[in-house]
């Protein structure tokens, strides 16, 4: 059943990314980012350290509105340190997100983003945990671009990311990060 899930998740990622708005979108958006948070299953929470990466498009008919897909992962920060690792489990949870963003001009070129949206946490906080987890997720963040706003270009964003899901073990994370965006037209 976890495989199907995953899957089915990705089908829709592809017909809605590459088969049926490709041609009516005005932008496409490449990111990644790295950041610190917690993380928590059945469990305590554990600081962390995560990476993201994201793909983005903005139809013709919502102008307001970005679609992004994200992947996310984050692990126990003790796994990045040196330490004689035999016997050891280090927790972590990986998160598929689908999310709308709308933003607002802040001053020059910043702008406030809010997103909001549904995501898939594997719960992998213990040694016999594998559970799949569905719920929501929420994303603020200040981005700067380099180049002119509404324009194709990289930019630069601090935010900050809380999932919550509702099944099973009932995962969740929180993680402060940077990350850098690509925006361009096809």
């Amino acid at each position: 059943m976890n495989k199907k899930i995953i899957k089915i998740f990705f089908v829709l990622n592809f017909t809605l990314f590459a088969g049926i708005l490709s041609g009516q979108s005005t932008s496409f958006e490449v990111s990644g980012g790295v950041g610190s948070g917690s993380i928590k299953g059945n469990s305590p929470p554990v600081t962390s350290l995560a990476g993201k990466i994201s793909f983005g498009y903005n139809p013709v008919f919502l102008k307001a509105v970005t679609f992004r897909g994200e992947f996310l992962i984050a692990r126990k920060v003790e796994y990045f340190l040196p330490e004689d690792r035999r016997g050891r489990y280090y927790p972590f949870v990986k998160a598929f997100s689908l999310a709308g963003f709308i933003y607002q001009p802040l001053a020059n070129n910043f702008r406030l983003e809010e997103g909001l949206g549904f995501v898939l946490v594997n719960d992998r906080t213990f040694s016999d945990t594998d559970d799949w987890d569905s719920g929501l997720t929420a994303t603020l963040l200040v981005r700067y671009t380099f180049d002119r706003p509404a324009q194709n270009g990289f930019s630069v964003a601090l935010g900050a990311e809380f999932g919550n899901t509702f099944t099973n073990s009932t995962a969740s994370y929180f993680v402060f990060f940077l990350e850098g965006l690509y925006r361009f037209s096809l």
